[in-house]
């Protein structure tokens, strides 16, 4: 008895501005040594630093055209701005980390076209604020933030240009989550119709 081919896995996808590499290599100066004192928490890899301007969770292959849309038309209705962390950290509840972003109006109107357009495609948002932070770190089984570790961070505020905002994969692995860039778009320019590859969606 044959019950159909399996249905295609589920693409777990956000939303996010990159940081520039002189940016994380600045922020690694700042972390390095918070990480060797404080080896307990789960401190997030340089290759993982990005701003979340929205998340999405596990996606069905058939919804990504209309989601690549609507990430490539709130980008098309933004144009280049400047961005800068705060040099400051903070934490939420639960035991996060995270570095501050100077205020950025074009940020906020850009994860709140997203909110808009994924809500359309039946994707309600988080109903938390959009709050721009990059996460550095979070607490591990059995550990917690030290009082004074927010007083012990100095770290970056060099500013750079934001031209474009990403799609990014998520893939869960041994030792925490890997991004990948799954579609770029430039901020202000008009941008390819989507298509979806059937090799992409293949489990790899």
């Amino acid at each position: 008895m044959s019950h159909g081919d399996p249905s295609p896995p589920k693409l777990r996808l956000f939303v996010a501005v990159e940081v520039p590499d002189s940016v994380r290599a600045e922020l690694e100066e700042a972390v390095a040594p918070l990480r060797a004192a404080v080896p307990g928490l789960r401190w997030t890899s340089i290759e993982g630093w990005h701003l979340t301007a929205a998340f999405l969770g596990a996606v069905e292959p058939a919804l990504l055209p209309a989601v690549e849309t609507a990430v490539g038309r709130a980008a098309a209705g933004s144009h280049p701005f400047t961005l800068r962390l705060t040099g400051e950290a903070r934490t939420f509840p639960g035991g996060m980390l995270w570095a501050g972003v100077a205020p950025a109006p074009l940020l906020d109107e850009l994860a709140a076209s997203l909110r808009v357009r994924f809500a359309a495609l039946g994707r309600p948002p988080d109903e938390r604020p959009f709050h721009a932070h990059l996460t550095l770190a979070r607490t591990g089984r059995g550990s917690r933030l030290p009082d004074d570790l927010v007083e012990r961070y100095a770290g970056p505020s060099s500013p750079w240009t934001v031209r474009s905002l990403a799609l990014m994969r998520s893939r869960l692995a041994v030792g925490g989550a890997r991004y990948e860039v799954w579609r770029e778009y430039q901020l202000g320019e008009a941008f390819d119709p989507p298509h979806l590859p059937t090799d992409r969606t293949s489990v790899r």
